[in-house]
């Protein structure tokens, strides 16, 4: 690589790294497609908070985006981390058993109950695809959890599975 093209490529890099912090302080804002093409802005939750251009309950990332990053979460911070952004942009719950059994590693107990309470009413509409891990899940929900309603709630979906 000659002088001049490892100038361009640092400067390059140097102006990527520059526009990055920019997004994540706040003072730049992402444009993302919608599925129709239509751009979405989309900024940082403390850029949100400082512009009042947003109308209230308006979505700030598509659903699909949500879903996708709920469904790449490994960890339970990743995934409390990302459903709670899913609610607070103004989004519903999924009817997804995947992303609802995937939840039930979030850090607040009341958002499990919720996806308890979901995946029931699920399950009474139709079989599981993966009763397995369901089950898996569900019991190291109550190996890790102290919570009577959730200790009352997961017996219940666990009827409801089938091998």
């Amino acid at each position: 690589m000659s002088q001049g093209q490892f100038t361009r490529s640092t400067q390059s890099y140097e102006k990527y790294k520059a526009n990055l912090n920019a997004l994540f302080d706040g003072k730049k804002r992402l444009i993302i497609p919608d599925n129709d093409g239509t751009p979405i802005v989309a900024a940082p939750k403390r850029a949100v908070e400082k512009s009042n251009r947003r109308l209230s309950g308006t979505p700030l990332f598509s659903y699909e985006i949500f879903l996708e990053a709920i469904k790449r979460s490994v960890t339970p911070d990743e995934v409390t981390r990302t459903i709670d952004a899913l609610l607070e942009s103004g989004h519903q719950i999924p009817q997804d058993e995947d992303i609802l059994s995937k939840a039930l590693i979030h850090r607040d107990e009341s958002v499990v109950v919720t996806m308890l309470n979901k995946l029931s009413e699920l399950l009474s509409k139709q079989s599981s695809k993966n009763p397995r891990l369901l089950k898996t899940r569900l019991e190291n929900l109550l190996l890790i959890c102290s919570s009577p309603d959730i200790r009352g709630l997961v017996p219940a979906l666990q009827s409801k599975l089938s091998f």
